[in-house]
């Protein structure tokens, strides 16, 4: 019924399914109906709802919804909650986009208090993992010194890795350390 495969697309008969095989432990309905409840797909739209199925699925074993419970709360601003979850999803999976988004939590003070050490270690690690946007944060803490010793030559080596992974942002910037580095050395 989700998809409309074989029968009319009808959300709430889609729904009422993946409520049936989520009451019997099925964690892959668990985690599609909490995501209908996150976005009112068939159901009236319940924040309550989806943390309810997102938590069941992620107790009976279903680790891919750790990242969307984190998105869950992240989007309905209880950083300090989705903070927990994204480190809990980063860690788990290797997910490097993650690990940006948490660098950037401890860099907006979201969560958490601002914290330019731990933004740059996650920033490192998703950079590390081949992520642009953090090759670019990364260089970022290192242009101002932010979380890591101030280091021009350092923050060009990752501004390049993130304007060569086509980053635009990352080209400015290396303008903006070349001419800092020129005029710190004389």
């Amino acid at each position: 019924y989700e998809n409309g495969e074989y029968v009319s697309e009808d959300q709430r008969e889609s729904t009422r399914w993946y409520r049936k095989a989520a009451e019997q432990g099925d964690t892959f309905s668990m985690n599609n109906l909490a995501y209908n409840y996150a976005q009112g797909r068939g159901v009236g739209k319940s924040f309550s709802d989806a943390v309810y199925w997102y938590e069941r699925a992620i107790e009976n074993g279903d680790e891919s919804c750790v990242s969307s419970l984190g998105w869950l709360y992240y989007e309905n601003e209880y950083y300090a909650k989705a903070l927990k979850y994204f480190k809990q999803a980063a860690e788990a999976n290797d997910d490097y986009a993650l690990m940006n988004r948490i660098g950037n939590m401890y860099w907006n003070g979201e969560g958490t208090s601002v914290d330019y050490d731990w933004a740059a270690h996650w920033y490192r690690r998703s950079a590390e993992g081949g992520f642009a946007w953090a090759k670019y944060n990364l260089g970022s803490c290192y242009r101002q010194g932010k979380g890591v010793a101030k280091d021009l030559s350092v923050a060009i080596r990752w501004f390049s890795k993130a304007a060569d992974d086509g980053i635009d942002d990352a080209l400015e910037e290396l303008g903006h350390a070349y001419y800092s580095r020129g005029t710190e050395d004389g």
